[in-house]
């Protein structure tokens, strides 16, 4: 037979534990020897006894009250009538002794859920306060599609503080919600109200456009100089607005070839103006030289009719400037 303070073993290798005095078979190993078999029902033990040694430190580190009192049953009810060897009374007086701290650790899960709750709470209030920016801005400077993605990324983080956050009490959750939503709303609705009016608005850019392009065509089909006019179409063009991208690039397009062409004419015409004007000056040149022969000393009548033949051909010859 082997023995311990707490428990024998025999030569069949049935194995008991004393508690209080008191013998009580814990299992038995056949075909082993009274100390393998001994030994086998104390490692057990040392197996219960580093549990408690591990909820012993998770207490005194603060651990979570709802897991350590999980593990405080669980351990509680394997020590009851457990099949081991060793000092089964001290463990469960340790085990016994961890409950008076329990307050304290429901104490401390009190107060680090307050603090959760309070800092989830001032992250939904600077969620809302950010979003009612947002949403009440001055719209005429809004960049819109930068601040869509902002505001996404506000009803993101949002949806996540509900998610994953801390509870926030639902009187004030709900209050918070209620002003978030509303930013939202406006937010959306001032949105829409701005691309539908700037949809109008290039609808009748282009309409101006159309019909500035159409008149500059009308104009390119003159071999008179019409650039004053046209100058008046592209001044027209430039206060007309944005229209659709897209559109704005094919009307434009045909406006300038328009106006290419109505410059050209008057290049043309210009040029036309310029030969002619150079003829005039060329026969006015020759008129006066043939005057400068005209002698009224020798013929006085002649002289008079000479002058007056030149001064018709002076006058049908043109301008020169």
């Amino acid at each position: 037979m082997t023995t311990t303070p707490f428990g024998h073993a025999d030569s069949d290798g049935n194995v008991f534990i004393v508690e209080a005095g008191v013998e009580r078979k814990v299992g038995q190993m056949p075909g082993k020897s009274a100390e393998e078999a001994l030994s086998f029902f104390m490692r057990k033990f040392d197996d219960l006894a580093t549990q408690v040694r591990i909820l012993e430190q998770r207490v005194a580190g603060g651990a979570d009250i709802e897991s350590v009192e999980k593990s405080h049953a669980k351990i509680s009810g394997e020590l009851v009538g457990a099949n081991v060897v060793g000092d089964l009374e001290a463990l469960q007086k340790r085990v016994a002794a961890l409950v008076p701290a329990f307050d304290s650790l429901r104490e401390a899960k009190k107060a680090a859920n307050a603090a959760a709750s309070a800092e989830s709470l001032a992250k939904r209030e600077e969620l809302v306060t950010k979003a009612e920016a947002l949403a009440n801005a001055d719209h005429s400077k809004t960049i819109w599609k930068t601040a869509s993605v902002e505001f996404a990324a506000l009803f993101d983080a949002w949806q996540a503080s509900q998610k994953s956050g801390a509870r926030v009490a639902k009187a004030e959750a709900d209050a918070l919600w209620k002003r978030f939503s509303a930013a939202r709303t406006k937010f959306e609705s001032a949105k829409r109200a701005f691309f539908a009016q700037a949809d109008a608005a290039s609808k009748e850019a282009k309409s101006k456009k159309v019909a500035l392009v159409e008149a500059a065509e009308k104009l390119a089909t003159s071999s008179d100089d019409k650039s004053a006019e046209y100058r008046k179409l592209l001044d027209a063009w430039k206060a007309s607005g944005r229209s659709n991208s897209k559109a704005d690039d094919t009307l434009w397009l045909r406006f300038k070839a328009a106006g290419d062409i109505v410059y050209q004419a008057k290049a043309a015409k210009n040029a036309e103006m310029a030969q002619d004007f150079a003829a005039a000056k060329a026969a006015k040149l020759a008129l006066l030289e043939e005057a400068k022969k005209i002698d009224p000393a020798k013929n006085l009548a002649d002289a008079k009719r000479a002058l007056a033949d030149i001064q018709k051909r002076w006058e049908k010859a043109g301008s020169h400037r």
